[in-house]
């Protein structure tokens, strides 16, 4: 029997499974190392990339705890309350989540109007600046975040930090122009695209969880300052864009770039200046008041988004409630990531086999039914650790659905669709963080059925923006349907060998 270059022998038909699981990621990986593609030149950045925005998102929560100054002396023997300056717990939590709350929320804001505008450049003028540009963005940030650790009051860095999100929000395009990117080196509606989406999520899912898991090293130090860790993350940041600028080329091909030169040529000729950069604005709202799939998947969208916020006070609803330390709750769900890196290799595949519509039924009853156990969250832990897990096992669907969406639409029109998903998912998210970690549902004192209120809100929210996704999605002729159960029964490793 002929032997490989790895010295294996080939399987047959009686090794099949050897031959899967073994023998083809080996040829993957000497493949990729040997002689990488333009995808796997796009993905090899991007785990970074995901990394280390991941990181910096898990650090917001407790920098901003570690500025809160009170009266309250911390005590020795006492349990930290999260900042050096400040030994009332409750306080602490109270006004770092409303701060957090009221930071991430402007910076969702931002990022979903400077979105579409970004998208336009990058539809115009290219992928890469625009990538570039929000690189450089995020790593300005991280180093300011850096100089306000050295700042003693929250109220003295307040306007630096709020600088710092608006930067993060108004310079940063990531999803958008990456899945562009992808959607140019894939034909349309072809199964290579799906599986270029599946590759680009899995990549994404394990930066996420290798950046939980030293979230949860670093959280667990209980850091009285956090200078040194933005410094690290900001030099990383950096690295990344070096990184990217040297191995990452453009995606945009001449004809499309030609395209849209002489288009903006005409429109300055007939208009100007102050006209063009309108009528590239206006783009966006254009595509949306022409496409009325489009407009009922983004109200899909709007109400899914509108029920995230409860994620961002699940960790000081942790610290309230069950008293546990900084990264405890890091520890207990950064498996999900992992959970969601198999479920889009494994069970994505063998959800293509079934009918969509059965599929995205069944997941989205499922993922309905868990959200809403999260109503037991104040009196068990297990309501919080448990959702999200279980979560991360339906994302198997996240592809399908991407590669759904963009199939509807033309390649001009690629950035466009994924820019108005992203304003309207951000805007939805924006008002969601801000309603969330306000006093009015979040209450560090609260207990029992007191305390369950967000989670009942969050449950009912999402049920209403699975149903409105349900609807469009039983609606949409089946031919459609077929396409899309086409697309993503190609494997990831299919992407990889593009």
């Amino acid at each position: 029997m002929p032997f490989d270059d790895f010295g294996l022998q080939r399987a047959d038909s009686k090794t099949d499974l050897t031959r899967r699981f073994l023998y083809q990621p080996l040829r993957r990986v000497h493949t990729c190392f040997a002689n990488p593609t333009k995808i796997q030149q796009l993905l090899f950045p991007y785990f970074f990339l995901s990394l280390i925005y991941a990181l910096g998102v898990h650090f917001y929560g407790p920098f901003l705890r570690s500025l809160v100054v009170c009266d309250v002396k911390s005590e020795v023997g006492v349990a930290f309350s999260g900042s050096a300056r400040c030994g009332d717990t409750n306080l602490v939590l109270t006004v770092a989540q409303a701060q957090e709350g009221r930071l991430v929320g402007m910076k969702l804001l931002v990022h979903g109007v400077a979105g579409p505008f970004l998208a336009v450049l990058a539809d115009t003028s290219g992928r890469r600046p625009v990538l570039l540009l929000g690189m450089v963005g995020f790593t300005t940030a991280f180093f300011l975040f850096a100089l306000v650790s050295s700042i003693s009051q929250l109220h003295g860095s307040e306007l630096i930090v709020s600088l710092c999100f608006f930067l993060e929000g108004a310079t940063s395009a990531f999803d958008v122009v990456f899945l562009s990117m992808l959607a140019d080196l894939t034909p349309s509606r072809s199964a290579a695209r799906a599986a270029a989406f599946s590759s680009y999520f899995s990549v994404g899912a394990l930066g996420s969880a290798t950046a939980a898991r030293l979230a949860v090293v670093v959280l667990r130090l209980q850091l009285r300052s956090y200078t040194v860790v933005w410094l690290l993350v900001g030099a990383a940041m950096a690295a990344v864009t070096v990184l990217f600028f040297f191995v990452v080329s453009e995606t945009l091909g001449p004809e499309a770039k030609a395209r849209a030169a002489a288009r903006d040529r005409g429109l300055l000729s007939r208009r100007g200046y102050a006209r063009t950069a309108v009528a590239n604005i206006l783009a966006p709202a254009k595509l949306i008041a022409s496409s009325r799939f489009l407009q009922l998947w983004l109200g899909a969208l709007l109400l899914n988004s509108l029920s995230s916020g409860i994620l961002g006070v699940e960790a000081s609803f942790t610290l309230a409630v069950y008293a546990w330390r900084p990264g405890d709750l890091q520890a207990l769900t950064w498996p999900s990531q992992f959970i969601a890196l198999c479920s889009l290799t494994l069970l994505g595949p063998l959800a293509s086999r079934y009918k969509l519509r059965s599929v995205l039924l069944c997941s989205m009853l499922a993922s309905c039914s868990v959200h809403l156990s999260g109503v037991l969250a104040p009196f068990t832990p297990v309501a919080i650790v448990g959702p999200s897990l279980f979560h991360s096992a339906l994302a198997f669907g996240k592809p399908l659905m991407t590669a759904f969406l963009s199939g509807q639409f033309r390649a001009d029109e690629q950035a466009k669709v994924h820019a108005v998903t992203h304003l309207c998912t951000n805007l939805g998210a924006s008002v969601s963080i801000a309603l969330f970690s306000g006093p009015l549902l979040f209450r560090p004192e609260a207990r029992g059925w007191e305390a369950s209120r967000p989670f009942l809100l969050s449950a009912l929210l999402h049920f209403a923006g699975n149903g409105v996704r349900l609807l469009l999605i039983c609606t949409t002729p089946e031919d459609s349907g077929s396409i899309i159960r086409a697309a993503a029964a190609t494997k990831l490793e299919s992407a990889l060998e593009l």
